[in-house]
């Protein structure tokens, strides 16, 4: 089982999604002028409750493979045009690896941070031989989700998807759930998020483990746990083999990963903030 594909798996939690999460379902393809707009209610502002980032943040990670230094990934958040904000997303492969399975990924997401909705999301997958485009276009007004795909050696492939309601791609999915209040969950509670992967919607299921204390970035962190529900038996062998630490903290920082796997185990971890 060759697991070098996964250091650019861990950029973020949504990377992971195609590899081991299981509820999902096709979405409609129409015409986009056969499409139903959304009613108001799922595009009006969200409340202002102040989001735990912003334009300015700037978060880099090791991510090892055992003991071995596998890759770095780098997630920032800027200003974008007309309000929106942009957060990118880059991974890439240690020399180490580079010989046996180079890898060069990147996403870049344009959010909406009123709405707290994704605008567009573009998906760059550099992966050895392996190569993948994607760019998806939001028409949240019309109801529409425009998608372009390019694979290597394969023909390019345009569809538009109807929007079942609030969904989100796979950087969003994981930015936004940082703003979500955890103040009235107990350990066990589960929690979904709808999510935009490969022309199918994930509704990414997480759980609430609780508190306990990781260490990255030079110092001891107070964490909320949690473990993405996955599929065992592909990558994973139990439940709890995939555990996020994000900071108990104003910030919600994404401090640490931690992945059990069928072979091994993998560490990403944050460095600097």
């Amino acid at each position: 089982m060759n697991m070098t594909p996964l250091v650019s798996g861990l950029i973020s939690i949504g990377v992971l999604l195609p590899l081991g999460f299981e509820f999902s379902s096709s979405l409609i393809t129409l015409p986009k002028q056969e499409t139903t707009p959304l009613p108001i209610s799922e595009l009006s502002p969200m409340d202002d409750t102040a989001l735990p980032f912003g334009p300015g943040e700037s978060l880099t990670f090791d991510v090892d493979y055992g003991i071995i230094p596998a890759g770095t990934a780098r997630i920032r958040v800027m200003e974008g045009q007309h309000g929106l904000w942009r957060i990118e997303a880059e991974g890439k492969s240690r020399r180490f690896y580079d010989w046996i399975f180079p890898v060069r990924d990147s996403y870049i997401s344009i959010v909406d941070p009123a709405r707290r909705l994704p605008v567009r999301f573009i998906r760059s997958v550099n992966e050895g031989g392996y190569r993948l485009e994607q760019d998806y276009r939001f028409n949240w007004e019309e109801g529409w989700c425009e998608t372009e795909e390019h694979r290597r050696r394969t023909p390019n492939l345009e569809d538009a998807f109807q929007l079942p309601g609030r969904i989100q791609d796979m950087v969003s999915a994981f930015y936004f759930a940082r703003g979500m209040d955890f103040s009235n969950m107990t350990a066990g509670d589960v929690f979904s998020i709808p999510t935009l992967v490969d022309g199918e919607q994930f509704d990414l299921r997480v759980q609430y483990a609780g508190m306990a204390t990781a260490k990255a970035a030079g110092q001891g962190w107070s964490c909320l746990v949690f473990h993405p529900v996955i599929e065992e038996g592909r990558i994973w062998s139990s439940p709890d083999d995939l555990t996020l630490y994000i900071s108990a903290d104003e910030r919600r920082l994404p401090v640490l990963v931690e992945s059990d796997l069928l072979i091994g185990a993998m560490r990403m971890t944050l460095m600097s903030y």
